[in-house]
């Protein structure tokens, strides 16, 4: 695990150094034209930060496993889980705020290709311990709801119905506490990388809360179904969730273009208020001005 891990870490980051990346990623940046589904693909190692943060804590939570593995009762097995998520959400709040301020440092100062690949490398690494402190998070609450309150030894033995209970609750409680936290008015950047990271964990325990309910339901179906075959129930449960989650994708995102067009209306019709103000409230366009630059 630990080979794996420092392979898929140098892979990532190594592909993230070359040339081909950073003009992807350029192209991507600028949008129009030259942002092409080709740039798209080119950029996918800055996409992989899940998978990196995944292999790093199979090697994390090793030594945890064996000792859960020792206890048999579910409530030890989830304070020992509790007490590491605490000391690996402690750890990777300070090391990717010291990371933080070492980048905008760099970048203040040296704007050389050696020092944008020391960034570069320095923002793989925060995003996979980020990870770590998403999975920790993933975890605990996985041993708490489905361990301590379902006795199950995790989610994808207990039914497809408790995993919709959970898939449900957590992304109701985490998307009003992200809007919460999203707008909130923060002091300085370490308020504002602690939100992150805890915004970041919220989105991965939601995701993977769904992605084990489809998992179970599918078992279900498989398991349930007579006189066909399993490949086909699968294969139709497959397309049906493919379905589903584009049409709640493009419903949401409907949302979010909506909102964002009326902000543009509201900001323009401020401008356009203000502007007719100046118009009506100072004859001379050079009183115009000066009162312009005035205020």
């Amino acid at each position: 695990q630990l080979v794996l891990a420092i392979l898929v870490t140098f892979v990532v980051a190594g592909s993230q150094l070359t040339r081909c990346f950073a003009a992807a990623k350029a192209d991507v940046a600028a949008g129009g034209e030259r942002d092409t589904l080709c740039a798209r693909f080119r950029v996918l190692p800055s996409a992989l930060g899940l998978t990196l943060g995944y292999s790093w804590n199979l090697v994390a939570t090793y030594c945890i496993s064996k000792w859960q593995e020792g206890l048999e009762s579910a409530h030890a097995k989830f304070f020992v889980q509790f007490g590491y998520s605490a000391v690996v959400g402690l750890a990777v709040q300070q090391i990717t705020i010291m990371v933080s301020r070492r980048l905008a440092a760099a970048h203040a100062d040296d704007t050389s290709s050696f020092a944008k690949k020391h960034a570069t490398v320095l923002t793989v690494l925060t995003t996979s311990i980020a990870f770590l402190q998403a999975w920790a998070l993933l975890d605990v609450l996985d041993d708490f709801f489905f361990s301590v309150c379902y006795g199950c030894s995790g989610p994808t033995t207990c039914s497809y119905q408790s995993n919709l209970i959970f898939a449900t609750v957590v992304s109701f409680v985490f998307s009003k506490l992200a809007y919460v936290l999203r707008f909130t008015v923060d002091e300085d950047s370490e308020s504002e990388t602690s939100e992150a990271l805890l915004i970041n964990s919220m989105l991965l325990v939601a995701g993977w809360a769904w992605k084990n309910f489809f998992e179970t339901w599918k078992t279900a179906i498989a398991g349930s179904v007579e006189g066909v075959d399993e490949f086909w129930s699968i294969f139709v449960m497959l397309n049906f969730v493919w379905i589903l989650c584009a049409c709640v994708y493009h419903f949401f995102l409907d949302i979010r273009r909506g909102r964002d067009r009326m902000r543009r209306q509201m900001l323009d019709g401020i401008g356009h208020t203000a502007e007719a103000g100046y118009k009506h409230s100072c004859k001379p366009r050079e009183q115009c001005d000066a009162k312009r630059e005035t205020e």
